[in-house]
């Protein structure tokens, strides 16, 4: 198989990467960008060998692309500390990256988790990122958030996927939420975007049905009706940002 390093950005991600680092013992490195953990997170990094930087993190996709070069290695694995690759995925790569490999990245299905569930159903559970690619031909935008790998060369996607439990409990939950909406936020001033929060509510149930019924969130129990609530919500707290920067 082609060498690959594994790619991580942390912040107080320990208990995360107790998970995760053991099964990554596949890859050839483990790299490591820390935005300054103030738990035991590069502790852990070292006992399992990665090779560990800090720097602070202001933007996600620039933050992902100077992980990525300090990698030594073309061949790229990005995952994240709260994400898990199944058996059958690392099996799945090490057949596929070989020599003869003409492919410039990979799509990567992620099966999200909320409050202790698996979703099967739900478009959470659908989407592809780009999580494996040759980092001469393919590399992370800069984006503040929502960062993605772009790429103008051939791509597939592979057949399994990568569990993702994002939130551990509620309470993490709106932290990210919070996190996150602020960021957004930010980018849509940046860009001068506007919205009319009259639009924003009165647009909300619409939201929530689109989230719930039209993709699938009501296959999975009173779990994927919370997940389409919040979701909704969470469009309102970010405009709401926005709104409050131009006051």
């Amino acid at each position: 198989m082609i060498p690959v390093s594994a790619v991580i950005i942390t912040k107080n991600e320990a208990n995360n990467l107790k998970t995760l680092l053991p099964l990554l013992t596949w890859c050839d490195e483990v790299v490591v960008l820390d935005d300054y953990s103030t738990d035991d997170t590069l502790e852990v990094c070292k006992q399992f060998g990665c090779v560990t930087a800090q720097r602070k993190l202001e933007n996600f996709g620039l933050q992902k692309q100077y992980a990525v070069s300090l990698a030594k290695n073309r061949w790229i694995f990005s995952i994240d500390a709260d994400e898990i690759p199944t058996k059958e995925l690392v099996a799945e790569i090490q057949s596929i990256l070989t020599p003869e490999t003409d492919v410039a990245a990979y799509y990567i299905r992620r099966q999200h988790i909320f409050l202790k569930r698996v979703f099967k159903y739900s478009a959470e559970s659908k989407m592809y990122f780009i999580r494996l690619f040759d980092r001469n031909r393919a590399n992370f935008n800069s984006n503040k958030v929502h960062e993605t790998v772009d790429t103008n060369e051939k791509t597939n996607k592979l057949k399994y996927t990568i569990l993702h439990e994002s939130f551990q409990n509620l309470g993490q939950y709106f932290r990210k939420l919070n996190h996150y909406t602020s960021l957004l936020a930010e980018t849509h001033f940046e860009r001068r975007k506007k919205k009319n929060m009259f639009l924003v509510m009165l647009s909300n149930p619409f939201i929530f049905l689109k989230s719930y019924l039209g993709e699938l969130n009501f296959m999975e129990g009173m779990p994927g009706f919370f997940w389409s609530l919040l979701g909704s919500w969470y469009r309102i707290v970010k405009y709401l940002k926005l709104r409050e920067m131009y006051i």
